[in-house]
């Protein structure tokens, strides 16, 4: 199944294709034209079921994902957003979130449309779907996505819609725990939460208040909440992760991976290699004492490991854009502490990756096939349900600085390596267009300062390092419509430079 997230680029429509099979949160139509009745209600139909989960629908592609070639100039000017709302609210009630985008594949022009879940759950369709011959849906009407088809709803998907319910009721308690304290602290005659006792700094506030607190403090010269919050955080995830409390302890690594960030903004290298060493305490509640992983956790311990490495991915690539190289090293070189598992692996991203792999975390089975989901798009959606971690860019720069933050961790972990069959790197940025990763080799063949921080030496090694990450990536990238080589000239006159030696 693919990865959720809003964007409609040319190079997700690919990663679709790529999928070459439906799903709950994918509908390929080979051809669609809004003008038809039949056709306009069909497609709100699929658009009301996947207000649940949210999804894609591609129009211009069988069943298998190939271009049909059936979407016409004409068909196609239709399904911009001005003129798609107002034919979907002919049947589906507001709020209501599309993107919509149109582009051309290997000649054959094709339209994809992204639908956004209903932050009130579901849809309800208000109107009656009718078309000549038949009704699709009735006023009143709930549908969800089961497999490739959209159906009335069953008993199971209120299941998904109460999680989600619950979740956003979480959120408000914060907000209103928010007010309390900052009550608490206007009657002590504090002018903020921040002057609170030590102990009013939780993670359980809503991300604004939090950071807007520890800001305050931070100015004030008051480093003892953070202090004292940080000291508990390792504790406090183990507890929720022992009781089945999984979602507060995402919403425990979400305020963590914030105060990361903060950090980063305001260069206090000191205080994010703080942050980064509680990170990795708490990624090591996954690891007994013989490297396997513990048993009796909310999540699994690849799970636990994944959420781990996927707030640090986001904070990678942070550091990317704010070009603080000391702290993007600081990110990778990191390792898992256990007394077996850390002797074995170099850094805690390649196991994290190994783990989750191992245990099917990045894959779906739908219908007997096997569908990979992408680490970095994991880790984009993860930045975008924070924004502290992706406010300063857009969605499409957020993935090029994860690439390139991929590219530094593959380029570092490669070098310093003595092994040679590659167990301390993986090229993930394989699965994206060359434009994205481009940048960070270009910086690090050009750039001394970068390669001094990255603890990269000697111009030689360095060419024999690169060619052996491109030849992986070639090898991973070959499923896929995503890197196919580097194009930077820089690059490719530094290889020129150091020829590849024959032993």
């Amino acid at each position: 199944m693919p990865v959720i997230e809003p964007v409609v680029t040319e190079e997700k429509l690919r990663q679709l294709l790529d999928e070459q099979h439906e799903s709950e949160a994918l509908d390929y139509k080979g051809e669609l034209s809004l003008d038809d009745t039949r056709g306009l209600v069909e497609f709100a139909k699929d658009v009301g079921a996947m207000q649940i989960d949210g999804g894609f629908i591609v129009i211009g592609a069988d069943n298998a994902g190939n271009p049909t070639g059936l979407v016409t100039p004409k068909d196609a000017k239709l399904f911009d957003e001005a003129t798609v709302r107002p034919k979907l609210l002919k049947y589906i009630p507001e709020p209501l979130s599309v993107r919509c985008a149109q582009h051309t594949i290997n000649g054959q022009l094709l339209v994809l449309i992204f639908v956004e879940p209903n932050p009130d759950g579901f849809c309800v369709f208000k109107a009656d779907g009718n078309y000549p011959g038949g009704t699709a849906f009735r006023a009143g009407d709930v549908f969800a996505r089961h497999g490739t088809s959209s159906e009335p709803w069953r008993q199971s998907d209120i299941k998904k819609v109460f999680a989600r319910r619950l979740a956003a009721a979480k959120a408000e308690w914060r907000r209103e725990l928010a007010m309390t304290l900052e009550q608490t602290a206007l009657g002590s005659k504090a002018q903020t939460l921040s002057q609170a006792p030590a102990s009013a700094l939780t993670w359980q506030l809503d991300e604004q208040t939090f950071l807007s607190t520890v800001t305050e403090q931070l100015r004030n010269g008051d480093t003892i909440p953070l202090t004292l919050l940080m000291n508990r955080l390792p504790a406090e995830a183990k507890t929720l992760l022992t009781s089945n409390q999984g979602a507060d302890f995402l919403t425990l690594l979400d305020r963590l991976a914030c105060i990361g960030a903060l950090f980063l903004s305001l260069d206090r290298l000191k205080e994010f290699s703080d942050v980064v060493a509680t990170l990795n305490r708490i990624y090591d509640i996954g690891l007994s004492d013989t490297g396997e992983g513990t048993i009796g956790l909310a999540l699994t311990p690849s799970k636990l490991w994944l959420e781990v490495i996927r707030r640090v991915y986001a904070l990678g690539a942070f550091a990317v854009r704010r070009e603080n190289w000391d702290a993007v090293r600081l990110l990778i070189i990191q390792r898992p502490r256990g007394l077996v598992v850390g002797d074995f692996w170099n850094n805690w991203l390649r196991h994290a990756l190994t783990m989750a792999s191992r245990a099917g975390d990045l894959e779906e089975q739908r219908d007997g096939r096997q569908i990979e989901l992408p680490l970095l798009s994991l880790c984009q959606q993860t930045a975008l349900g924070n924004k502290c971690l992706a406010e300063d860019v857009d969605e499409e720069t957020l993935l090029d600085s994860l690439a390139q933050f991929d590219v530094f961790f593959n380029v570092l972990a490669i070098s310093s390596q003595s092994r040679t069959w590659g167990e301390d790197y993986y090229p993930n940025f394989s699965r994206f267009y060359s434009r994205r990763s481009d940048p960070a080799f270009r910086r690090i063949v050009e750039d001394s300062a970068v390669r001094k921080a990255l603890g990269i030496i000697g111009d030689e090694e360095l060419a024999s390092s690169l060619r052996k990450l491109f030849e992986v990536a070639r090898h991973e990238s070959f499923r896929y419509s995503g890197w196919n080589g580097v194009y930077d000239r820089a690059v490719n006159a530094f290889l020129d430079q150091y020829p590849q030696k024959n032993n």
